[in-house]
């Protein structure tokens, strides 16, 4: 009776733990593409006699692969790579056309806000200090109105001194010394020149 029982359920066979499942696949990709040893080989087929779900994965696989095998290999239309590189330049100019249309857009707004900046500190400044800078001016045309007068006053004073007796005794008594002082000069350098002992630049 218990050997009835076995027959007709049979044990379950195990399942595969996850290391197992991780070597069967780097060894399942290696026999697809036939790059297996012999010692791989074997026990890749140990595998697939132990464990009856990695068999049923490997033969999916293996349709699979034949199946992608089979079908023929589609071919580039004619002309598809000057397409595709003259799309390539035409996205990339669009591209560089944003980039400049933005980077001019930004600094004119930039130089706008600057302005803008500039002027409303400018009024703010002047507005603030409107005060100050009209007494600036007020001192300013002061001070040049007391120049002018300082600068007539002297002439007229000079002009009245230099008509006065004294002032010309002054002036031809100043004269008279300066012509005797070139005078005594020159006959000093000439008689320098004619040593014999002068320099050869005064001879």
């Amino acid at each position: 009776m218990r050997e009835l029982q076995i027959f007709q359920n049979p044990p379950t066979p195990p399942a595969a733990p996850p290391e197992v499942l991780e070597e069967f696949a780097l060894l399942m990709s290696l026999a697809l593409d036939g790059l297996l040893d012999a010692d791989e080989q074997a026990r890749f087929a140990a595998l697939l006699d132990r464990y009856p779900e990695l068999a049923e994965e490997w033969d999916t696989w293996r349709a699979l692969d034949s199946r992608l095998m089979e079908t023929p290999h589609a071919a580039p239309a004619p002309g598809f790579v000057d397409r595709f590189e003259q799309r390539l330049a035409a996205q990339e100019a669009r591209r560089q056309h944003w980039v400049i249309g933005l980077s001019a857009a930004a600094t004119l707004v930039t130089m706008a806000l600057v302005m803008v900046t500039l002027v409303s500190t400018g009024a703010a400044a002047f507005s603030a200090q409107s005060v100050w800078i009209g007494q600036q001016l007020h001192s300013l045309a002061y001070a040049l109105v007391l120049a002018d007068r300082w600068l007539s006053t002297a002439v007229i004073t000079a002009l009245v001194m230099l008509g006065t007796p004294q002032a010309r005794i002054a002036g031809l008594a100043y004269t008279a010394a300066v012509m005797a002082m070139i005078f005594v000069w020159t006959q000093l350098v000439r008689r320098s020149g004619d040593s014999p002992d002068a320099p050869p630049v005064l001879q």
